[in-house]
């Protein structure tokens, strides 16, 4: 049995660096659109919100291609879902609490936090397992330092 581990870890961080990339370049596009309106910061946040919810449908899409035979490293993707997933309901749910903030709305969003927060956590304690079980994420060099005199 050849230990995939290492390799399908190395995979899951560059698809998400992908996915982080698509997210921030969605988010670009959409308030480039905006012109004038981008200084309306409620405009601005409900473009950005939009643009997050659209690009999670692809995100999702693309995590079921990803080929992951590491149980711990398909552990963390799941997680990363899960956030997603949470993060989309959040969104829906900070517009609903601002067009209405009622006390239910309030705890609904509370409780969206405290699932987010959980699965957060989750899912750092099986990254940090994996880095120290294969490595961090390559880390960009440092720059040199100036020689010391």
């Amino acid at each position: 049995v050849v230990n995939t581990g290492a390799e399908d870890y190395k995979k899951f961080q560059e698809w998400q660096q992908v996915q982080e990339k698509s997210i921030g370049e969605a988010i670009n596009s959409e308030i480039e659109k905006l012109g004038e309106k981008s200084k309306d910061p409620a405009v601005v946040q409900d473009t950005m919100n939009k643009a997050i919810l659209s690009q999670i449908e692809n995100i999702q899409k693309s995590a079921a291609t990803l080929d992951l035979k590491d149980a711990q490293v398909n552990a963390l993707k799941d997680k990363a879902l899960e956030a997603m997933a949470l993060g989309a309901k959040m969104i829906s749910e900070n517009d609903k609490l601002a067009k209405n903030p009622t006390p239910d709305a309030h705890k609904a969003f509370g409780e969206l936090q405290a699932q987010l927060d959980k699965i957060a956590a989750e899912g750092q304690k099986i990254e940090a397992e994996l880095a120290t079980k294969y490595g961090p994420a390559p880390a960009p060099a440092p720059a040199p330092a100036p020689a010391q005199k």
